[in-house]
């Protein structure tokens, strides 16, 4: 008995989980922002900015790297500890994670793997970049968000943010 009620309690919700590919008409819901892979894989030191959305903290010897999600990654000198001074920023998007280890930041590029040579923070080399390690998924799905919106169309590039929009029939919820 038990099991049948069960058994009907999950085909009641299979059925309600499922909908038809029906046109919704004119909606709200988000449309993506793209941006060109060149310009998504290009890293580089930009002059100090503010901080956005903090994440890890790493430090080595007087020098501090505070990672900006999805940005990069700050440098901050800490020779002084009462006054710490921002030195840099290194630009990488799709970045949410790193770890320094000598000379070398490795970080997350969306899907792929970087090896950035930091010797000098003003002037950042890539030293290796190894691709597809991650799967990246966060592009293709506004965070935080459930409701209509554009599907990505990757021949338009990645995309990097999304914004309110009036959408006509859009093919993608979550």
């Amino acid at each position: 008995m038990i099991k049948l009620k069960m058994f009907s309690i999950l085909l009641i919700f299979l059925s309600l989980a499922c909908t038809k590919n029906v046109d919704v008409g004119a909606v709200s819901g988000k449309k993506p922002v793209y941006i060109s892979l060149e310009k998504y894989t290009n890293v580089k030191s930009e002059n100090a900015k503010p901080f956005e959305i903090v994440g890890k903290i790493f430090k080595i010897g007087h020098t501090i790297y505070i990672s900006d999600k999805g940005t990069g990654v700050h440098v901050i000198n800490n020779a002084n500890p009462s006054a710490p001074t921002k030195q840099a920023f290194i630009s990488i998007l799709g970045n949410n994670d790193m770890a320094v280890k000598n000379n070398v930041m490795f970080a997350d590029n969306g899907d792929d793997l970087l090896a950035i040579d930091i010797t000098d923070v003003s002037n950042v080399v890539v030293a290796k970049r190894l691709k597809n390690v991650y799967q990246f998924n966060a592009g293709y799905f506004p965070t935080d968000y459930f409701g209509y919106f554009e599907c990505v169309d990757e021949q338009k590039g990645i995309a990097l943010d999304w914004v309110d929009a009036k959408l006509e029939n859009p093919k993608c919820r979550r």
